[in-house]
Parts: structure tokens; sequence; C-alpha cells
């Protein structure tokens, strides 16, 4: 298995978008992997996620 660093566009199971996302990717098949600085950022994308969308 190769991984790669690469920054892109992520969409999220939920349908948050992260852009500009800096993570691991394996060349062989695709998968995505984040490591501790990458979660950190979705979750705080998250967060701002949910604040905006509060009625």
């Amino acid at each position: 298995m190769q991984m790669a660093c690469t920054v892109e566009n992520c969409r999220m199971e939920d349908g948050l978008t992260v852009r500009r996302l800096r993570h691991f990717k394996c060349r062989a098949c695709g998968a995505r992997f984040f490591d501790d600085a990458a979660m950190h950022r979705i979750q705080t994308e998250r967060a701002k996620f949910s604040l905006a969308h509060v009625v």
C-alpha cells in the first residue's frame, strides 16, 4: 500500500465538505486516511457547519 499526502476538498458522509483538507490517500485503492490534524480540522468545520444551521 502506497500512501500519498494530498490536499483536496473532501465531502464527508453527513454532507459536510471540508475544503483544502490535507490528508493521506492510498494510491492503489483511493481510500482516505486522516491524521490527528485532519481530524481536528474536520471537527472544527463540523462545529461551524452545525452552528450555522441552528434555527
